[in-house]
C-alpha cells in the first residue's frame, strides 16, 4: 500500500513534484521556532498547518520504503543519519506550499475522480479482484489514516501535480547534457584479468598467542556480546481467525455460480493458416483441395511445412482477425475453411486440434471457495478484534489478561539481538514480521506500550519489551576460535595484497600478461564487454568501479571477495555514438526532465515558502525523531 498511495506519482510531472518539495525544503531550511500554536501541529507554511500525525505517518512510510531498499528495517537512528526526518518534514512544507497555491487558483478535482482514484487502487482489491471496502479499512487503520484523512490527502495530491504540471510539465533538459549522461552510462570495457586465491598461498601457521591477543585487542569492537531483547508477542490474522466450516454449501454454490469464467478453460484451437496473394491464388489453391490433392501435399509444394504456418492452440479472443477466427472455430476437427478474407489478404485455414472447454466442477473447488469465503469474512472480524484489544490495552489489562481473554497464544522470545540471532548466534527464522519486529522492540524499552505491527496481509501483532541484556565485551577465551580464524582471513588479503602488487609491477614494466600469468599458474581471462551498469561477468564481477578508473591499457586491482584479489588490465575502452532518438537516450532523458525541472522550480518554490512563511517547532520536532535538544 505505501508504493500505491502515492501511485499518481509514477508519471514524470509527479516526480518532479515529489522531488522538489523535498529539494527545496532543504535549500530553504527550516526558520524560526513555533510560539503559541497547538501542541499537535508541527510545522506551518502561511495558514496551513502540519500535523505531528502527519510527519509520524509520512516518516514511516519512507522508512518502510527503505525497508524494501535495503532489505532490513532501518532504526530511527539510522533514519536520522540518512536525513529521512529532514526529507518528511520537506515534503509535507512542499505539499502544504503547493496546496495553497493550487488553493489560491481554485483548482480542485471531483469527488466522483477521487472515489474512481481510489476504486481502481489495487491495493484495495479482495480476492475478486475488484474494490474490498474492508481491505481498505485495513490498510487505512495500520497506516494511521482516517477514511476522510486519506480521501483528503489524495484530493489534494491531484491539485498540487496540476500546478506543477502546469509550471513545469513540459521541462525538458539541454541534449548536451543528456549526451553526456549517455556517455557516462554506456561506456564499456573489456578487460583481461587473473583471479588471485588463496590456493596460490603457502599454508598460514596459526597465530602466536601474543599476535593473537595483539589483533583482539584491535577489534575488540568485533566480538562485543550484542544487546538482547526479551519479547513478548501475539498476533491475529484472518488466517487464524477464519473457519471455513461456518460457509455453508449454498454460499459456496453462489459464489462459483457468480464467478464461471475463472473455473472455465475456454475452447482452444491449433490453427493452421495460409496467406496468399490474391483472391485468385487462393481460389486456385480451394479448387484443388476439392478436387482431392491434400492439404499437406499443396503447402509442401508451396515450400512450406505445418510448423510454418501453425498458428498454435489459441481461444478464439485471442485470434487478433476477426474473420479467421469465426472461420476456424466454425469448423470441425481437420476442417478446412473456404477462402477467408484477413485482414491482411485472402487466407485459408485448416483446424488441425481441437481442445474443448473444460469447467472445473463445483465439487473440486467447493473447498477451495469456502476458505476464500471465510478469509474475506475474517478480514472484518480481523479488524473488530483489533479494536477489542485496542480497548482492552487502553483499560490496563496485561498482554497475559489479553491473550486469556481472546483465546490468543501468548509467546516470548527469550532473548535475540537487533539482528534477529539467539545467544548462539542462530537466527531466528520464525519470528513474525520479524524485520519491523526487531526494529521496533530496539527502539522500545520495558514498560512502553507499542502500537501493533502489520502481519501478513491483514493481520496485526503486538508485542512488548519484557527483558533487556545489555551488550558486554567478551574476553579472548570466549571467541579464541572466531578471533583466530579472522586474524588467518587478514592474514590471506595482505599475502594476496603483496603477489597482485608484484603483478601490477611487471605488467607496468612491459611484461606479458599471459606470460606473467602463467609464471604464477593463474588463469587469464578476457571479459564481454560491460557497461558500469551492467557489471563484468563472472568472477572478475568485483572490479568493475576500478576498471572504468582510465583507459585503454590500465593496469589495476581490486578486491574479488573477502578473500580473493583480482589484476587487471583494461583491453578495450569504448563509447556508443550518440543519437538522442535512442531507446536508452530517451529514457535517460525523462529522468533528466525530472531533474532539469525541479532546478528550474526550486527557485519558484523559495519564494513562495519565504512569502508565505514557514516556521517549524523545533521541540516537537526533535521529540517525534527522539533526538534530544542540545
Amino acid at each position: 500500500m505505501l508504493d500505491s498511495m502515492r501511485k499518481a506519482t509514477s508519471g514524470t510531472v509527479a516526480k518532479i513534484l515529489i522531488g522538489l518539495l523535498v529539494l527545496s525544503f532543504a535549500v530553504w531550511g527550516i526558520s524560526d521556532i513555533f510560539r503559541g500554536f497547538g501542541a499537535s501541529t508541527l510545522a506551518s507554511v502561511g495558514d496551513t498547518k502540519i500535523t505531528a500525525q502527519a510527519f509520524q505517518r509520512t516518516l514511516r512510510m519512507q522508512m518502510e520504503a527503505a525497508r524494501q531498499r535495503f532489505g532490513r528495517t532501518l532504526t530511527l537512528d539510522e533514519a536520522r543519519q540518512f536525513g529521512l526526518p529532514t526529507q518528511v518534514l520537506g515534503q509535507l512544507v512542499g505539499d502544504a506550499t503547493y496546496q495553497t497555491i493550487a488553493d489560491d487558483m481554485g483548482l480542485g478535482i471531483s469527488d466522483d475522480e477521487v472515489r474512481e482514484m481510489i476504486f481502481k487502487d489495487p491495493s484495495f482489491a479482495g480476492v475478486d479482484g475488484r474494490f474490498d471496502r474492508t481491505r481498505f479499512r485495513f490498510l487505512l487503520q495500520n497506516n494511521g489514516y482516517t477514511e476522510d484523512a486519506f480521501v483528503q490527502e489524495r484530493r489534494g495530491l491531484a491539485t498540487r501535480l496540476q500546478v506543477v504540471a502546469g509550471l513545469a510539465g513540459g521541462a525538458r533538459a539541454p541534449e548536451a547534457m543528456l549526451e553526456m549522461v549517455h556517455d557516462f552510462e554506456l561506456e564499456k570495457r573489456v578487460i583481461d584479468a587473473v583471479v588471485l586465491t588463496r590456493d596460490m598461498l603457502d599454508d598460514i601457521p596459526p597465530p602466536q598467542d601474543s599476535a593473537l591477543a595483539e589483533y583482539f585487542e584491535a577489534n575488540t569492537a568485533r566480538y562485543r556480546a550484542p544487546e538482547f531483547r526479551k519479547i513478548a508477542l501475539f498476533e491475529i490474522s484472518p488466517e487464524n481467525v477464519a473457519d471455513a466450516e461456518t460457509v455453508t454449501d449454498e454460499e459456496a454454490r453462489s459464489t462459483y455460480e457468480s464467478r464461471t469464467g475463472r473455473y472455465k478453460t475456454a475452447e482452444q484451437r491449433r490453427v493452421l493458416q495460409v496467406l496468399f496473394n490474391d483472391t485468385m491464388e487462393a481460389q486456385e489453391f480451394q479448387k484443388k483441395l476439392s478436387d482431392g490433392e491434400s492439404f499437406e501435399a499443396l503447402i509442401a509444394a508451396r515450400g512450406l511445412s505445418t510448423g510454418d504456418i501453425d498458428l498454435g492452440l489459441m481461444t478464439k479472443e485471442a485470434l487478433v482477425d476477426p474473420a479467421i477466427a469465426e472461420a476456424a472455430f466454425s469448423l470441425e476437427n481437420d476442417g478446412v475453411s473456404g477462402v477467408v478474407d484477413g485482414r491482411f489478404g485472402p487466407v485459408i485455414v485448416k483446424v488441425a486440434e481441437i481442445v474443448a472447454e473444460k469447467v472445473t466442477p463445483f465439487e473440486e473447488v467447493r473447498d477451495e471457495i469456502k476458505r476464500d469465503l471465510a478469509l474475506s469474512r475474517a478480514e472484518t472480524e480481523v479488524l473488530d478484534l483489533h479494536d477489542a484489544i485496542e480497548d482492552a490495552r487502553a483499560s490496563g489489562q496485561t498482554f497475559e489478561e489479553i491473550a486469556r481473554k481472546f483465546d490468543l497464544t501468548l509467546r516470548t522470545v527469550e532473548a535475540v539481538s537487533r539482528n534477529g540471532t539467539d545467544p548462539d548466534g542462530k537466527v531466528l527464522t520464525d519470528l513474525p514480521a520479524s524485520q519491523e519486529l526487531l526494529s521496533g522492540s530496539f527502539e522500545s524499552d520495558v514498560g512502553i506500550e507499542n502500537d501493533p505491527l502489520q502481519s501478513g496481509r491483514s493481520g496485526f501483532l503486538w508485542y512488548e519489551v519484557v527483558g533487556v541484556t545489555p551488550e558486554r565485551a567478551r574476553t579472548l577465551d570466549e571467541v579464541r576460535d572466531a578471533v583466530a580464524a579472522a586474524w588467518i582471513d587478514e592474514e590471506v588479503r595482505r599475502r594476496l595484497g603483496e603477489k597482485a602488487e608484484e603483478i601490477v609491477d611487471k605488467l607496468k614494466n612491459g611484461g606479458d600478461f599471459s606470460r606473467i600469468a602463467a609464471e604464477y599458474d593463474l588463469a587469464l581471462v578476457t571479459t564481454a564487454p560491460f557497461s558500469r551498469q551492467d557489471a563484468a561477468s563472472g568472477t572478475v564481477e568485483n572490479a568493475t568501479e576500478a576498471a572504468f578508473a582510465a583507459g585503454t591499457g590500465y593496469v589495476g586491482t581490486a578486491a574479488a571477495s573477502a578473500l580473493e584479489r583480482i589484476v587487471f588490465v583494461v583491453r578495450e575502452a569504448e563509447t556508443p555514438p550518440f543519437f538522442a532518438q535512442e531507446a536508452s537516450a530517451a529514457a535517460f532523458g525523462r529522468q533528466l526532465d525530472v531533474m532539469y525541472a525541479q532546478d528550474l522550480l526550486i527557485p519558484y518554490a523559495e519564494k513562495l515558502q519565504s512569502d508565505l512563511g514557514v516556521r517549524v517547532n523545533q521541540q516537537l520536532l526533535l521529540q517525534l525523531i527522539g533526538q534530544p535538544r542540545s
